[in-house]
């Protein structure tokens, strides 16, 4: 699970919202991923936490959109002299 904003923890060790008046560090920044944890502990648990993520779920790149390997462009040693 990703944090979708700021996420802070409290001297007391729980995790509030961005901008609340007990924020004392900084636990996630938006776009992290939560410990499962802290996403139970926090009531972010997802329905789908529980399956993981297959190849299905996620349509594959087009072919004309794939990066492409760079260009080698190391060069062989000249014979020595």
């Amino acid at each position: 699970m990703r944090a979708e904003q700021r996420v802070w923890r409290t001297a007391d060790g729980d995790l509030v919202d961005d901008g609340h008046p007990d924020a004392a560090v900084l636990a996630y920044a938006a776009g992290d991923e939560l410990t499962a944890a802290d996403a139970e502990r926090y009531g972010l648990r997802d329905k789908q936490a529980d399956e993981p993520e297959t190849s299905e779920d996620k349509p594959e790149a087009p072919a004309a959109k794939r990066a492409r390997r760079p260009a080698n462009k190391a060069r062989t040693p000249a014979e020595d002299k």
